[in-house]
């Protein structure tokens, strides 16, 4: 078992402790522990030295967006010939050793190119995502989701999948050979929704696995209660772009005109004081889906704005 992990980090003291927990429960089990840091403090990226003396520490020099960083992480993994598997793990996920062997184990005893464990909302049996559907309009739609892990039969030990959460798979190392690195355009959010279509273009199998559990126990940045306003406009953009890239202009326009859809309708409800979203996120959201019609992905602006807001 030869399991890279790889963990992308960007000033997360916040969360810190938490994550060296985690990480000690399931350390025995990996061969190569790689932290990228994506622009972090001086003083945080000190504390990472200090804690994580066994691992290797990736650091760039400013934010390069989740993708970019993921990719630096795997392309490093693959120069070692020993490496026969990689797992992306975001260090608020809590998993034990058992569970990643258990991943491992299905992994390659049953013919499939990634997996995912079952994974449950922080330390409930509610299930958070079990792999997901892509929708017509690249949402992913998780498997299960809000029900109890108790409702599952013994029918559902499996479920073939199109896309798997980001933030903890395993895959083959033919996986990252075969489909190339992530899409460093994304920047961040919509990655799973393009390494799945991308995958079953290429017949790679993927598929979430109820042996095996992991808890997300997120944490918010003090202060912090809503996502900041320019992660809406990263998810429309990134989406509307992606179909775009898959499936042609045609069709992202028919998703561009949902998302637009979905703006008006949450500003209805904004006015009725129904709406989970802020004027500034909708707004956002709009202007992103504008971007992605036009394949205008530069993440300039918004690697200042990430930098600054950190979500």
């Amino acid at each position: 078992m030869k399991i890279a992990m790889i963990v992308v980090t960007l000033n997360d003291d916040y969360k810190f402790n938490q994550w060296v927990k985690f990480h000690n429960e399931y350390q025995p089990c990996i061969y190569k522990h790689i932290i990228v840091d994506n622009g972090s403090d001086s003083s945080y990226v000190e504390e990472l030295k200090r804690n994580f003396q066994k691992s290797i520490i990736i650091e760039l020099k400013t934010n390069m967006g989740l993708t970019t960083a993921y990719n630096k992480g795997i392309e490093y993994a693959l120069i070692d010939n020993e490496v026969d598997s990689i797992f992306l793990m975001a260090n608020d996920i809590r998993m034990t050793k058992e569970s990643i062997e258990t991943l491992y184990d299905f992994l390659f005893d049953n013919n499939l190119d990634m997996v995912s464990p079952i994974l449950l909302e922080g330390n409930s049996n509610i299930i958070n995502d079990f792999g997901s559907q892509i929708t017509k309009m690249m949402f992913m739609k998780p498997y299960m989701k809000g029900r109890f892990l108790s409702d599952l039969d013994n029918n559902q030990a499996i479920n073939l999948c199109q896309a798997l959460t980001g933030g903890v798979n395993l895959a083959r190392r033919s996986f990252y050979e075969t489909i190339g690195y992530q899409d460093e355009h994304l920047f961040m959010y919509s990655d799973e929704v393009d390494i799945g279509i991308r995958a079953r273009k290429k017949g790679l199998k993927m598929a979430g696995i109820r042996s095996s559990i992991a808890w997300h126990n997120h944490i918010n940045r003090s202060g912090i209660r809503n996502r900041n306003s320019y992660t809406g406009f990263l998810i429309a953009r990134n989406k509307v772009y992606l179909s775009r890239k898959h499936f042609g202009i045609l069709y992202s326009i028919l998703v561009f005109i949902y998302m637009q859809f979905f703006v008006s309708v949450g500003l209805i409800k904004l006015v009725l004081k129904r709406n989970q979203f802020n004027f500034s996120y909708l707004i956002q959201f709009s202007k992103g889906s504008f971007y992605g019609l036009f394949n205008n992905m530069n993440n300039k602006r918004f690697i200042a704005m990430n930098n600054k807001e950190n979500d």
